[in-house]
């Protein structure tokens, strides 16, 4: 690392994450020095000390890169004017900060901290101003205290501002009092950063608000699973603290049972937690289902199989027995859940459900993502939506306009991909179904689990009482695709009999070497696959991968591809994080941004730019979206993407690497999944014995969850 030491000449650009340019001026250099890095409470005028690294960036040349600094405030009355005249300090422009300059001199800053009262002598300052100056000086001094502070403790000073926000002014004696308070109320901040916290103000190792923490940091990483066996969790708990097992461990769970921060029950004899909010969402996704399942739906039998009839004729359609009687079921029933592998008719069964109520009913299509969601529409060709955008969530309260108190106005609902929704996020759909609606759920409980918590398809499909069909034949039409076929052995447990033909769809090429099957993806991708088939290698193919990082992970075949395909387009803009976009680059979207009508998973190509502007023009199917400088940390390259964040995607020619390398992330539910996303050519490149160990591998097809047990105890199984 190196240290520089100079004066912020002036802030250049500033993120709302932080993230800062500032020119300074040093002794060392001639010129001003860029720097670099997730900064606050930087003015011009204060004196800086950055420890860091040197960095030439493609676009703006040699900067450094800030990891740690200090601020030390200007001693010249130049400086102080300068410092106080840059908004450091509400209340002070550059007008009163001479005139309490000119008051003070080059005691200005030690008065304000000591003796801002005698902010009164200065000319034209009134009291409201005052009050505020001093409210702000009290803040900055709590801030300095604050960076103080962490710096003694060995805690990153990146750190103060969320910390700020959350304390204000006691932060430093909030966390003296309870270091452990950090872990649970700053976002970022770890169990771990805590307790070396903990450990430097001298907190003992069996402390209650040390164990309290702990239990609630392993509950709170339970990866999907929403509860977890006490004697597995004191077992956790006893590990991460480095305690023996003990009844002071079991205390400790029951004291924050009975504060509501956890819920304990017992399931087949074995006593469960949870943390509370996820008990009371499992809890409550039971009530709404029993309510919805019991309204009373006025589609009689015979309307809908005449109705049937009519629309097979209109569309030249015939469905076989099973279709229909699933159809009649979907439509005649308060709930219906319909689950179903490729090739087995699910989206058949979606079209004719939604012309069945077309016109006759107020339909809300939805889906967990926006690509899910293009995906039902153009099905159906009606309008869909995401869950969070039909309900009207506000990310910055974290809360639904659409609930309980004011429910959604549709009489269907049809919820599709529903293996990919949460447990929270499913408890608030449901609040904000009407007591009329009807609800229709569809999805393949075979594809990978949602991200958060909860197996809400599966244990819904276990449980007894609900409306279900379960879709197993495979059409004849799909059946010639040894995609679906594949995709089904898989499922089964079985080891697919690739066929290396002109009729296969689906190819699995051997290859150990990391570096060989990183060249061969590539090489499909940009010119084989391309120049066999005539398609673009843009928007026609797509590389799956089962890890972001890693000689075969999405980062390495970006930057592979975007260097093959698109090296000799221009530098558009070098984005805040480092990355350079470059004009026709394929990039995804990383969050929902319901402003600009782009949502997270959305797959665009780099348009065009403006270098003056710093902006891109992003094409996302239809519409181009600007994005700002500071836009583009909700992007990135897209010519590989891991394949969690593909899922409820699909592209016609798919490539997945499959190695060793990726172990602890193969299971079946994976493989499954990125197979299933390709809709005319699926090729695997990598080692059978990793696709061997994907296929045994069903770790993840199994969550410790709640929901069946809470169904059971307010519908219980005849």
């Amino acid at each position: 690392m190196d240290q520089i030491t100079g004066v912020i000449d002036r802030i250049t650009y500033q993120h709302d994450n932080g993230f800062l340019v500032a020119k300074i001026q040093t002794e060392t250099h001639p010129n001003r020095v860029t720097i670099t890095g997730v900064l606050f409470d930087i003015y011009a005028g204060q004196s800086i000390t950055c420890i860091g690294q040197w960095e030439t960036n493609a676009q703006y040349g040699r900067q450094f890169r800030v990891h740690e600094w200090s601020i030390h405030r200007p001693t010249t009355v130049s400086g102080i004017e300068r410092y106080l005249s840059s908004g450091a300090l509400k209340g002070i422009g550059p007008v009163y900060a001479k005139k309490i300059v000119d008051q003070f001199g080059d005691q200005t800053l030690h008065i304000l901290d000591t003796d801002s009262d005698q902010l009164r002598h200065v000319p034209g300052l009134g009291k409201k101003r005052i009050a505020l100056i001093q409210a702000s000086v009290q803040t900055s001094q709590a801030n300095r205290d604050l960076l103080i502070f962490l710096a003694d403790h060995h805690v990153s000073n990146t750190w103060v501002p969320k910390i700020q926000h959350a304390y204000g002014v006691n932060s430093v004696s909030t966390i003296q009092n309870n270091p452990y308070a950090l872990a649970k109320d700053i976002s970022g901040i770890g169990f771990k950063t805590a307790d070396q916290l903990a450990k430097s103000l001298g907190i003992q190792a069996d402390h209650p608000h040390r164990i309290d923490m702990g239990i609630l940091h392993c509950l709170g990483t339970l990866n999907g699973h929403t509860c977890c066996p006490l004697d597995g969790l004191i077992k956790q708990v006893a590990t991460l603290l480095q305690l023996p097992p003990s009844d002071r461990l079991n205390q400790r769970v029951y004291a924050l049972v009975n504060q509501r921060q956890l819920y304990s029950a017992t399931i087949n004899n074995q006593p469960m937690v949870w943390m509370h909010s996820i008990a009371m969402a499992e809890w409550g996704i039971a009530n709404e289902l029993y309510r919805i399942q019991h309204t009373p739906v006025r589609t009689p039998l015979n309307h809908v199989v005449h109705t049937l009839e009519t629309l097979e004729q209109s569309i030249d359609l015939t469905l076989d027995p099973s279709q229909k009687q699933a159809i009649c079921q979907a439509v005649t029933q308060p709930m219906h859940i319909i689950t179903g592998g490729p090739g087995t008719g699910k989206s058949t069964l979606t079209r004719m459900i939604t012309g069945l109520f077309y016109k006759q009913k107020a339909l809300m299509l939805l889906a967990p993502t926006g690509r899910a969601a293009k995906r039902l529409s153009q099905a159906t060709q009606l309008a869909a939506k995401t869950i969070h955008s039909a309900l009207s969530y506000d990310f910055a309260s974290g809360s639904f306009s659409y609930n309980k108190k004011r429910p959604l106005t549709h009489d269907v609902i049809i919820v599709d991909e529903a293996s990919m929704i949460d447990t929270l996020l499913f408890y608030q759909l449901l609040l904000a179904i009407p007591s009329h609606a009807q609800l229709i759920i569809i999805g393949d409980v075979d594809q990978l689990p949602s991200i958060g918590p909860g197996t809400v398809l599966r244990d819904i499909l276990n449980s007894s009482g609900i409306s279900t069909t379960r879709l197993t034949h495979i059409f004849r039409q799909a059946q010639h695709s040894h995609i679906i076929r594949h995709a089904h052995a898989i499922q089964r447990g079985d080891y697919p009999q690739f066929i290396h033909s002109a009729e296969s769809d689906c190819f699995f090429i051997e290859s150990d070497n990391p570096e060989k099957i990183l060249d061969e993806i590539a090489d499909l991708m940009a010119h084989r696959l391309p120049k066999k088939y005539g398609i673009h290698p843009q928007t026609d193919c797509q590389i799956l991968s089962p890890m972001n990082t890693g000689p075969l992970g999405v980062h390495a075949f970006n930057a592979k591809l975007q260097a093959l395909l698109n090296s000799h387009s221009p530098i558009a803009l070098t984005a805040p994080d480092g990355t350079c976009y470059r004009q026709y680059d394929k990039v995804i979207q990383l969050r929902n941004n319901y402003d600009a009508g782009v949502l997270n998973g959305d797959i665009g190509i780099i348009d065009a730019y403006c270098n003056d502007q710093k902006t891109l023009a992003i094409r996302f199917d239809e519409r181009t979206i600007e994005y700002k400088h500071s836009d583009c940390l909700d992007i990135r390259l897209a010519y590989a993407v891991s394949i969690h964040k593909y899922q409820g995607s699909e592209c016609p020619y798919v490539m997945i690497p499959i190695h060793r390398s990726h172990n602890h992330m193969l299971n079946r539910n994976l493989l499954y999944t990125a197979l299933t996303r390709g809709k005319t050519m699926v090729i695997l490149i990598g080692q059978p014995s990793a696709l061997t160990t994907a296929i045994c591998n069903v770790s993840a097809m199994h969550r410790d969850t709640g929901l069946d047990y809470f169904l059971n105890s307010i519908n219980p199984k005849q």
